[in-house]
């Protein structure tokens, strides 16, 4: 009898480990899988589908994790909405398809895509006097 293979959980990230990758508790894994992948475009590096867990990336090197609530990691009270004060900045490579998915995804948008520039960091200084 040959042995029975082990479930393939996936792999470490394509590119490489993210320097920050946030880990998101989430009440429902597949509906947040619905719109971090099947909306957003990511891919599933690895999963631990015993613990409702999975580490997802895009090609452009942005990672993040989903892990189904257990009330282990919890400190306090979790209540809806969720994601409350916490915005996320993503880097892709077409900003434009991604919002055409969302939009076709009938998902909500708090503020569309928009040009914004802002200062940054303090004003070159002159070495010259």
């Amino acid at each position: 009898m040959a042995p029975v293979s082990p479930i393939d959980h996936g792999a470490p990230p394509a590119g490489g480990w993210a320097r920050l990758s946030p880990e998101l508790l989430v009440e429902d894994l597949s509906a947040s899988l619905r719109f971090w992948r099947d909306v957003l475009g990511f891919t599933i590096a690895y999963q631990r589908p015993e613990q409702g867990f999975v580490y997802l990336q895009r090609v452009e090197g942005a990672q993040l994790m989903l892990c189904q609530r257990s009330g282990r990691w919890e400190t306090d009270r979790l209540e809806r909405p969720f994601g409350r004060g916490v915005m996320f900045q993503i880097y892709v490579d077409d900003l434009e398809a991604v919002f055409k998915a969302v939009a076709d995804a009938d998902w909500p948008v708090h503020t569309p895509p928009r040009e914004v520039w802002r200062s940054r960091g303090r004003p070159a200084r002159s070495l010259s006097r």
